[in-house]
């Protein structure tokens, strides 16, 4: 080196810039002291949608041979994208029980973040400490690879540095939440569907637009159902309050339990797998790639349509430890009765169905002017899509084979869809 105090630095991608290396003068670093550096030069990486490796190393400190050159480099993998984003929407998923008594504080911080961020979407799964009259199988599964116990919730499902467990306590909620909004959404989510008030049925269309590239891996699709205003009668409502005698809370004097308690945000269904839809989008994936589904969810007679909405989000599920479960963006819909849709029977309608119920086969005639082509789907009262097929023709025979007996919906598409009940006896 030319004199004492001084340092050289050097910095790499692929490859070595000639003039990446550059000289400080005037330090004084001394033992296991950190100084901060920005390098005068930009990096420009030489490709987008892949990893490159980043190199940063320093020599000569302080004008001496380094006794230990072992720890003088770092590197690291950078994700190279475009850097453009859709409207980003931040999912915080809360685990709370009715026998949860500082859960309700819970629900008062995610009904506050929620009023103060529209683009914050907030739901309950009905798990994380005991169970209640509301908690779903797959809310169970999330919160025992997620939470370690309630309120607690994650926030886009990452694993923040200093966790161990993805779901946190509640009074980091708004600061991650406000971290997550200002990140980039690589993909577009437009959710829409329709309400068939006779059979309580919904169809969801989920159209997903890339805009940029996305880190590779296992990307799924994910649909929840959830509904606000739920009150029911017994222990597995009642929410316990551990603020009856706070005074100044908003839950003092309330009862503990609260009986006749609203729950808000309560997770009903889960019309994907529990960890998403996988197949869909590939691993690697970049602009102008577009996907769409199709699902149907049937709304039990006891649920409220007008205070149901649907949730949809696309995740990373990790195929390795440690690796990410990240949600690049969500949507939300509200209100199932505002999708009510009357299905038109101007291209297509079922002229009849007999026999009806039917133990063997039944027979399915409809108008089909010019024999064009038809889809038909047969799905179960959960929504399960049992059976899809090409016809041609005005006439199909639907066989039961290994079917249950009981209520299914068939389905008629071409332009429009329309839609009967089957019984099997």
């Amino acid at each position: 080196m030319e004199s004492r105090n001084q340092a050289t630095w050097g910095e790499a991608g692929q490859r070595l810039l000639s003039d990446s290396k550059i000289l400080i003068t005037g330090l004084n670093i001394t033992n296991n002291e950190s100084y901060e550096f920005i390098h005068p030069l930009k990096w420009k990486p030489s490709k987008v949608g892949d990893f490159e490796q980043v190199k940063v190393w320093v020599s000569g400190i302080n004008g001496n041979v380094d006794e230990n050159p072992v720890d003088d480099t770092l590197e690291h993998s950078a994700f190279v994208n475009l850097g453009l984003s859709a409207n980003k929407k931040v999912l915080i998923e809360e685990f709370s029980t009715a026998p949860c008594g500082y859960c309700p504080e819970g629900h008062i911080f995610l009904r506050d973040i929620i009023k103060d961020y529209p683009n914050v979407i907030g739901i309950i799964h009905h798990s994380g400490y005991k169970s209640d009259s509301m908690t779903i199988p797959e809310s169970v599964t999330i919160a025992e690879e997620f939470a370690m116990g309630a309120p607690t919730a994650c926030i886009d499902r990452i694993l923040w540095p200093d966790k161990i467990k993805v779901a946190i306590g509640r009074n980091e909620w708004e600061d991650k939440a406000v971290e997550m909004l200002s990140k980039k959404a690589p993909v577009e989510i437009d959710l829409g569907y329709s309400w068939n008030e006779a059979y309580r049925i919904s169809d969801i269309y989920l159209d997903l637009n890339f805009i940029d590239y996305p880190k590779p891996g296992d990307m799924r699709i994910n649909i929840f159902i959830m509904e606000d205003s739920v009150i029911g009668l017994g222990t597995g409502y009642d929410q316990t309050n551990y603020f009856d005698d706070d005074y100044g809370h908003e839950f003092y004097g309330l009862g503990n339990p609260i009986v006749g308690y609203v729950h808000q945000h309560v997770i009903r269904a889960v019309p994907t797998s529990t960890w998403g839809e996988s197949g869909i989008i590939p691993s690697n994936v970049g602009p102008g790639q577009k996907f769409s589904r199709k699902y149907v969810y049937t709304v039990p007679p006891m649920y409220k349509a007008e205070d149901m909405s649907i949730i949809a989000f696309v995740s990373y599920f990790p195929q390795n430890q440690g690796e990410s479960w990240e949600i690049l963006n969500a949507e939300v819909k509200h209100n199932l009765l505002t999708g009510i849709k009357e299905f038109n029977s101007s291209v297509s309608w079922i002229k009849t169905i007999y026999p009806n119920p039917f133990s063997e086969y039944a027979i399915i005639e409809f108008e089909n002017p010019g024999n064009k082509a038809f889809e038909i789907n047969l799905y179960d009262l959960t929504g399960k899509l049992l059976l899809k097929q090409k016809i041609y023709s005005d006439k199909y025979k639907l066989y039961r084979k290994n079917l249950s007996p009981g209520i299914y919906l068939i389905e008629l598409s071409e332009e429009q869809t329309y839609r009967a009940k089957v019984i099997i006896q």
